[in-house]
């Protein structure tokens, strides 16, 4: 597999702040890569360094061999990265269609997503297209959110904490969703707290402590590990 995007060795902070601190990662193409730490120790930190909200003061960042290390936000969409923020961040007063459709784009890479195929991905959402965002439950903003950032049609989604104040049954939802986004080659970075969800999703884990990966391995191995689970993610 070819890599698709490379996080090298970059240091990140806010103000005087210093919070990543020399962190390297890599996700190769069609790969289901998860981020697991403790709150505060970098991994949201990580993503607006990807997405160019707060770029790195050393280091490199490239995506499909270009240098995005300072671009900004809105080229890097472009180019296929997709976000699913923390925090869901749906636009409340306006449709579920709306929301699709503000976030739609096309690349040179592949035109795939649009209200047939989220719709297909998501059942409830094409049963609420016309509803109100605002009035949605917290799994179905979860869901418009997810849907909303694949109609930026990405070969790379990130998602931020797309488990949090859910449901156990919508959390497999988004579970299954995220198989099958895996199944379809869209490369996926899952960002969570909730190590038990991200290690029967994704296929390789990193866990990040103090700024910078500290353990890397398989799912299964890190779930083995009782030292490391205990000591970087609070888990006996």
């Amino acid at each position: 597999m070819s890599t698709l995007l490379n996080v090298e060795d970059i240091h990140t902070y806010y103000g005087d702040s210093y919070v990543l601190q020399g962190l390297s990662i890599h996700v190769d193409e069609g790969e289901t890569l998860g981020i697991l730490g403790r709150n505060g120790m970098g991994k949201t930190t990580l993503i607006n360094s990807i997405m160019g909200f707060v770029p790195p003061r050393r280091g490199a960042i490239h995506f499909r061999g270009e240098d995005i290390t300072t671009a900004n936000s809105f080229d890097i969409s472009k180019m296929g990265i997709g976000l699913c923020p923390q925090g869901r961040r749906v636009f409340p007063t306006l449709s579920v269609r709306e929301n699709l459709l503000v976030a739609q784009q096309e690349h040179d890479v592949g035109y795939r997503w649009d209200f047939k195929e989220v719709y297909e991905l998501f059942p409830r959402l094409g049963e609420r297209a016309g509803q109100r965002a605002g009035s949605l439950s917290g799994g179905e903003q979860q869901m418009l959110a997810v849907g909303r950032a694949l109609m930026t049609n990405p070969s790379c989604l990130i998602m931020d904490e797309p488990s949090e104040g859910l449901a156990p049954m919508i959390i497999q939802d988004i579970g299954n969703a995220i198989q099958s986004l895996k199944a379809e080659g869209l490369a996926v970075v899952l960002v969570e707290q909730n190590a038990a969800f991200a290690v029967k999703t994704v296929d390789r884990v990193c866990v990040i402590t103090n700024g910078k990966v500290v353990y890397e391995s398989s799912p299964q191995e890190l779930w083995a590990d009782e030292d490391v689970r205990r000591n970087h993610l609070g888990i006996g």
